[in-house]
């Protein structure tokens, strides 16, 4: 009888313990994992330019950028991320969608002020990166930790218009 309440009582303990692991292992699993914590960082980037005509694609002469960008999480919008360059907001990427190899973004168009002049400049969506049958501007590749982006920079100031197709290839530190 005695090695049978040991039996009982060891039985039991066991069971608690299995219950308790489960409930853990539960939880885990409910945890929502945010992609963009694979993304944020600094990345040193390159750009290159092209002019888009009717009569083709062609890069422009001496329009190679190499310069170092960080990508932030937007605290206000938790399926979006802000790159940033020299502590000034660039642009913004939206819709983050998990893929096996990284994840893929779009660049919302959006409206920006050059630097140097104060003329408008205009970005817009230019899907390049296929993802499940999906075109996005951007995409990560996890592997390579690598980001490339793709859009169109429409330029204007009181005296000339450019439409130009942008790519940056950003490598992380």
């Amino acid at each position: 009888m005695k090695n049978f309440k040991v039996l009982l009582v060891l039985f039991s303990f066991v069971s608690i313990l299995n219950v308790s692991c489960s409930k853990d292992d539960d939880d885990n699993t409910d945890l929502v994992k945010d992609l963009r914590d694979n993304v944020v960082g600094t990345y040193n980037y390159h750009t290159e330019m092209f002019i888009i005509s009717d009569s083709g694609i062609y890069q422009v002469p001496d329009s190679n950028i190499d310069g170092t960008m960080i990508i932030k999480k937007n605290e206000s919008n938790s399926s979006s991320i802000d790159f940033f360059e020299g502590g000034k907001l660039e642009f913004q990427g939206t819709k983050i969608e998990e893929a096996s190899n990284g994840l893929a973004f779009d660049i919302p168009n959006q409206e920006m002020i050059d630097k140097e002049d104060g003329s408008i400049i205009n970005i817009e969506a230019y899907p390049s990166w296929d993802l499940g049958g999906t075109k996005y501007t951007g995409i990560y590749k996890t592997d390579e930790k690598k980001i490339l982006i793709s859009f169109k920079v429409i330029y204007s100031d009181s005296d000339v218009s450019e439409e130009l197709f942008v790519t940056y290839e950003a490598t992380k530190q």
